[in-house]
């Protein structure tokens, strides 16, 4: 593991400034193992530092899956933010923990967290045309002409200008469909249905990429592997 000065390490873990760092040092508060620092320019292993012999749980960059539950927004803040389910110190990190991509409120399913920008870009740029698959339950009966009118890409909603593109359709039953998208437009998924005179009761995101929810308990995260990112961008 690559060494880090430990004022930039507790700093970017959100425990506060670099400054905020060094009263921490004076207060002999920041050991390494058993050796209490006195420098905040001390190069350390960042996973053998304690506080307040409290040991530092070290991940760095952040890239987690959550199980998001109904109910939480995607929001930072607030009694009902997704952030709720994750460790509080989080929040304070520099730079900024994000998902990416949303999940409304009423819906449910895989969500990636991170703080590293590069990594987030590359999941939702359409370049890298990243697919998102979705269990959707509806309140009335499929029509028919749904597969037809969502894999043809030429629906236009709201106030949009150019129609939403094409979605893979699968019919499952005769109000339960699986829908795979490339974009991911505000509510595009509702508001398509509601064109259709058709109403979404539940939405549940099951892939990202070929990232899978598996056995992921509701409400719970896990750390992403090597092997579970190869999977988001694997073809």
């Amino acid at each position: 593991m690559k060494k880090i000065r430990i004022d930039k390490q507790l700093s970017t873990l959100g425990y506060g400034s670099r400054k905020d760092v060094e009263k921490l040092i004076n207060l002999k508060l920041i050991r390494e193992n058993n050796k209490t620092l006195i420098n905040p320019s001390t190069i350390v292993c960042p996973n053998s530092v304690y506080l307040n012999n409290e040991k530092i749980k070290y991940l760095y960059p952040i890239k987690i899956a959550i199980n998001k539950p109904t109910g939480f927004t995607c929001s930072r803040y607030g009694e009902d933010s997704i952030f709720n389910l994750l460790p509080e110190i989080w929040l304070k990190r520099r730079p900024k923990v994000n998902t990416v991509g949303r999940l409304d409120k009423d819906s449910s399913g895989l969500l990636i967290v991170t703080d590293d920008g590069e990594f987030l870009h590359r999941i939702i740029s359409p370049i890298n045309k990243v697919p998102k698959v979705y269990i959707v339950k509806l309140l009335n009966e499929l029509s028919g002409d749904e597969k037809d009118i969502f894999e043809a890409g030429t629906m236009i909603i709201s106030k949009d200008k150019k129609p939403c593109k094409p979605i893979k359709f699968i019919k499952i039953d005769n109000r339960t469909v699986e829908l795979t998208l490339f974009e991911g437009k505000y509510h595009q998924i509702k508001k398509m249905f509601l064109k259709l005179k058709n109403k979404v009761i539940e939405l549940e995101r099951i892939k990202v990429g070929n990232l899978q929810l598996n056995k992921m308990r509701i409400g719970s995260w896990k750390k992403l592997t090597k092997s579970d990112i190869e999977n988001i961008f694997k073809k």
